[in-house]
């Protein structure tokens, strides 16, 4: 089967909720999107198949009315036991994670300015840090050397 078989037939359904591509695009945060302002990405479902237990399921994603991937995932609860991500145009993917990047809300990123102390450098795990840990050797517990 070639991927333009699946891409032409009938969608099933539409949507403009991201969240069906987590696991086929490596960005993280797709809950974070501003979904309302979504106006390029369409996900097309073309299959489903269930039993109440397992299921699987086809979908595409388009970008501005054209085809960029198609995306299968099978399995049980959300059908993430199986999952395959064909690209099918690679400069419009390109494009589609660009513009997902613009959807991203930034506001919850904690930035720390670079030459300001910052109090929560100092421990890490329950144990604290100063900047001696990071002498070479030092933060190497496997090391033998004796004068550690």
């Amino acid at each position: 089967m070639k991927p333009s078989d699946i891409l032409t037939t009938k969608p099933i359904s539409t949507t403009k909720f991201l969240y069906d591509l987590e696991d086929h695009i490596p960005l993280v945060g797709f809950y974070d999107l501003k979904e309302e302002a979504n106006e390029r990405i369409e996900i097309r479902q073309h299959l489903y198949q269930g039993d109440g237990y397992r299921g699987r399921t086809v979908f595409s994603a388009w970008l501005d009315s054209k085809p960029v991937m198609l995306c299968m995932t099978a399995g049980r609860g959300y059908g993430r036991d199986e999952q395959r991500t064909y690209i099918v145009d690679k400069p419009l993917y390109v494009d589609m994670l660009s513009y997902i990047i613009t959807l991203r809300q930034w506001e919850d990123i904690h930035v720390i300015p670079l030459d300001e102390e910052y109090e929560e450098l100092s421990a890490l795990y329950g144990q604290p840090l100063s900047i001696e840990d990071f002498d070479t050797g030092k933060n190497d517990t496997t090391t033998t050397d004796s004068n550690q």
